[in-house]
């Protein structure tokens, strides 16, 4: 994913809002459904591993390190 973003000079900023599900251990109880930016499915393996490490990414691209290295 990440050579296509750089290939196309997309900021991986814009994919944070759809990673953060995938960084947390629960899946969240939402009674509405986003369609345009679903949650993880049910039995997911939660913590993503890559999601982690692609938000880690965002926030040390966007000069966050003190919450980049909390991911």
């Amino acid at each position: 994913m990440r050579g296509i973003l750089d290939r196309t000079k997309t900021p991986y900023e814009l994919l944070e809002e759809f990673v953060i599900p995938y960084t947390k251990s629960e899946e969240g109880s939402d009674s509405v459904v986003d369609l345009d930016n679903p949650p993880p499915s049910k039995g997911a393996h939660l913590p993503a591993v890559p999601a982690v490490e692609f938000l880690a990414d965002i926030r040390e691209s966007q000069s966050r390190i003190s919450e980049a290295t909390e991911v």
